[in-house]
């Protein structure tokens, strides 16, 4: 393995790993993810990893052979992965592949990049959606210009401004560490057992159970991100958030307040009163927020 390689970072080498292929993560990048995968499980051949990656991706992704042997010899050219030939009775004789600590490294990498980018990927969805769900504006015929009038702001924008007085219909996300407004907010923005999502006056309650988040090795931040974002929440009132969940957040629009030490209803009542302090950065160590 080249020496130069081996002394880099494993985030120096993720780097590097999600800019093989045309388009820095096409279709031969995607193989390498694929091929560590399925090799984590345990040595195999050819013909066995493109089952299992079949497997694991629920037939969406079909790899050819020989575009996952180029992926493989390469992989094994720089250390990643060792292979040992098979002895038999006729030509040709298969090899049996099987990943190395430096290739359980570069999975790592993989994981943690593909992870960034179902989130981007996910934000970019909701704006599609957004943008074709709005109605173009009706043409308007050429004429005299009419005197200027005063601009008004569109109801949706109003209904998602997040200072105190907001229209019925902006939704709020709580971390709780209960299923009811009574309960305690759960300083933890990742790994809180439910979020509350409600209307301003906290007539109206959706639980979210959040307990999944609770055992996540990493991700809880994002996984309760995504969650806020399904439920098309605009504040979430918490105690702490962590980098990867305030950047998530933020990129769309959603802002944070900090209640620690109140009820759900106690901080929703506050953020209503204009009483809470906006986070406006993160402030939990990765994996707490």
């Amino acid at each position: 393995m080249n020496q130069n390689f081996r002394n880099r970072s494993p985030r120096h080498r993720g780097g590097r790993c999600c800019r093989r292929g045309k388009g820095g993560g096409g279709r031969g990048a995607l193989v390498e993810a694929a091929a560590l995968a399925a090799l984590l499980g345990s040595k195999a051949h050819g013909y066995e990893l493109r089952r299992r990656i079949s497997e694991m991706t629920a037939g969406k992704m079909e790899v050819d052979t020989g575009g996952l042997y180029r992926v493989l010899h390469r992989l094994e050219d720089e250390g990643f992965v060792a292979s040992t030939r098979l002895t038999g009775d006729s030509p040709p004789q298969r090899r049996d592949y099987e990943i190395t600590q430096e290739g359980r490294e570069l999975a790592s990498d993989w994981k943690e990049r593909l992870r960034e980018r179902q989130q981007v990927f996910g934000l970019l969805a909701q704006a599609l959606e957004k943008a074709l769900a709005t109605k173009p504006a009706p043409a308007t015929e050429t004429g005299p210009t009419p005197a200027a009038q005063p601009k008004t702001a569109p109801v949706e924008e109003a209904a998602t401004d997040s200072t105190p007085g907001q229209p019925p219909s902006i939704r709020v996300a709580i971390s709780t560490l209960g299923p009811t407004l009574d309960d305690r907010l759960d300083e933890r923005f990742g790994r809180a057992t439910y979020l509350l999502v409600v209307d301003p006056e906290g007539r109206h309650v959706k639980v979210v159970d959040n307990r999944t988040n609770q055992q996540a090795m990493q991700g809880a931040g994002l996984g309760a991100a995504e969650k806020v974002l399904e439920h098309k929440a605009r504040v979430v009132l918490t105690g702490h958030l962590g980098p990867k969940a305030f950047r998530a957040l933020h990129e769309a629009g959603i802002e944070g307040f900090d209640g620690t030490g109140m009820t759900a209803r106690e901080a929703l009542d506050a953020w209503r009163a204009g009483r809470l302090n906006r986070l406006g950065q993160a402030d939990a160590h990765q994996g707490l927020g």
